[in-house]
């Protein structure tokens, strides 16, 4: 990601603090000093509260599946929604295992069919 970025900041000289980023060890880091004050927000925090798609979870009004695996290495366990958080209309999905956005199985390359498995069924079903 960074050398995306140190690419970008020669498209648009002083937008970007290209020494600061430079010593980004984490991701929270990289959103301090890019992800956040790029798209308006104060800090990564302030951007991962906002821009977080929970707090509107309580409102939705049509059956929805939400589905995040506890692996996530992106997003931290502790940051799911749980029941508290979501409306009657959602389903929330938490397995144990599919990384970001993967959710492959099986040995590397691993297979690509749970997903879209899992996206018919709750569509069939609803649940």
């Amino acid at each position: 990601m960074k050398i995306k970025i140190f690419d970008k900041s020669r498209r648009f000289p002083g937008m970007i603090d290209v020494l600061r980023l430079g010593q980004a060890c984490t991701l929270r880091d990289f959103d301090d000093i890019y992800t956040a004050p790029m798209h308006g927000f104060k800090h990564a925090l302030d951007y991962w509260t906002k821009a977080s798609s929970k707090q509107f979870l309580k409102d939705v009004a049509v059956p929805t599946l939400v589905l995040n695996a506890k692996n996530d290495p992106f997003v931290p366990l502790n940051s799911l929604p749980s029941l508290n958080d979501t409306s009657s209309q959602v389903l929330l999905h938490q397995p144990s295992y599919g990384g970001h956005v993967g959710f492959t199985t099986g040995t590397f390359p691993g297979n690509i069919n749970w997903l879209p498995s899992r996206l018919a069924h709750f569509f069939d079903t609803k649940r």
